[in-house]
């Protein structure tokens, strides 16, 4: 804590650094589609529709499962519900090359399935502010997680625009 003694690192900035990374992670997921997209329509021949159908599927999940995520974060603990994400998302992210070269229909449901473990991210993380920051930390613990964000958006634009300079688009799943 601060004050008169000084800082002192407490468990609850870890846990910090790891939402924040969660958040990292989490956005260079979602944004690296926008990147790969470009290849992954002259790789397919996708129409702009297409194209966009794919890039939509995302937020659908996203969307339905935010509520779902308050609800689980709640019942079973921001820890567990936010590490289960992780590896949800993750998983999907590896297996979006072979749904891509599966068919339309199980890229979109990839896609969704992103969008669903993503959503859990910042439910989770805020319960377990909620539950691990004093109330004078809280907010400047949530900023700092919240910080990911652009520091994800950041990394997977930058880097799948660089990995795809170098290799093929599934690189940007992989990575």
């Amino acid at each position: 804590s601060e004050g008169s003694q000084g800082f002192a690192w407490g468990r609850r900035h870890t846990l910090t650094l790891l939402m924040m990374l969660a958040s990292a992670v989490g956005y260079s997921d979602r944004v690296n589609m926008s990147v790969a997209a470009v290849s992954m329509q002259q790789h397919f021949d996708w129409s702009q529709t297409t194209k966009g159908a794919v890039m939509a599927a995302f937020f659908v999940g996203y969307l339905g499962f935010m509520l779902i995520g308050g609800f689980l974060a709640a019942r079973f603990g921001g820890r567990r519900v936010l590490g289960i994400a992780v590896l949800w998302w993750s998983v999907w992210t590896l297996l979006t090359p072979l749904a891509a070269h599966t068919s339309m229909s199980v890229l979109v449901g990839a896609r969704i399935a992103i969008g669903a473990g993503e959503a859990m991210l910042f439910p989770a993380t805020y319960e377990m502010a909620s539950r691990w920051a004093p109330r004078n930390e809280y907010t400047r613990l949530t900023s700092i997680t919240g910080s990911g964000i652009p520091l994800g958006t950041v990394v997977g634009l930058l880097g799948t625009g660089w990995l795809l300079t170098r290799f093929d688009w599934p690189s940007a799943f992989y990575v």
